[in-house]
């Protein structure tokens, strides 16, 4: 009986975490992110050092830099290789999107390969 119940709960929490989307890549980029290359290059431009992108689990992201913060919305297409960020009547598309690792992020935009690390 008792495994029987164990087994409930798991299979109850494995359900609940894919609806859930509980590994997807808009489950993965919940928090923030800072710019650490561009182009190979670390030595950023200053626009790029005080900026950062805090993503939020509903579906929002603060742009944050060193004059102004705006929210965006924003969502990766099915395969989860392109993300675009929804914004006062405009778009901001990151393209061949990947995880490097948990905390790495790489993507191009502006036909630049960009690098974050979350903080």
């Amino acid at each position: 009986m008792q495994k029987l119940t164990k087994l409930s709960i798991i299979l109850l929490l494995v359900i609940f975490m894919t609806a859930c989307g509980g590994g997807g890549p808009k489950a993965k980029i919940v928090g923030k992110w800072q710019f650490t290359s561009v182009d190979g290059k670390t030595d950023l431009p200053k626009d790029f050092k005080d900026a950062s992108l805090d993503f939020k689990k509903e579906g929002t992201v603060d742009m944050i830099d060193a004059k102004k913060t705006q929210t965006a919305s924003f969502e990766f297409d099915k395969e989860g290789k392109n993300l675009t960020l929804k914004f006062s009547g405009r778009e901001m598309k990151f393209s061949e999107f990947e995880f490097k690792d948990k905390n790495k992020i790489q993507f191009n935009w502006n036909k630049k390969t960009t690098v974050m690390e979350k903080k």
